[in-house]
């Protein structure tokens, strides 16, 4: 089962519970654990970057909604 994990490069939980040999966890549990099997197999400097990248994407789409809710404004 680990194998097949690494395989299709996912958390060895994930794998145990659609094989049904560990309950289900909830979607946001799923989630975490998928990322921090992925976060463990990187170097500090790329999880710096990955951190990076994600600050700035949230960043972005916090802009998008402001001027989405400036445009909403400026037309009512």
């Amino acid at each position: 089962m680990i194998a097949i994990a690494h395989g299709l490069k996912i958390s060895p939980i994930t794998v145990f519970r659609r094989a049904g040999l560990l309950p289900n966890g909830n979607g946001e549990q799923v989630k975490m654990e998928d990322w921090e099997y992925l976060l463990k197999q990187m170097s500090p400097e790329d999880e710096a970057e990955l951190r990076q990248i994600a600050e700035l994407k949230i960043e972005r789409r916090k802009k998008e909604e402001s001027l989405k809710v400036l445009k909403t404004k400026k037309a009512g």
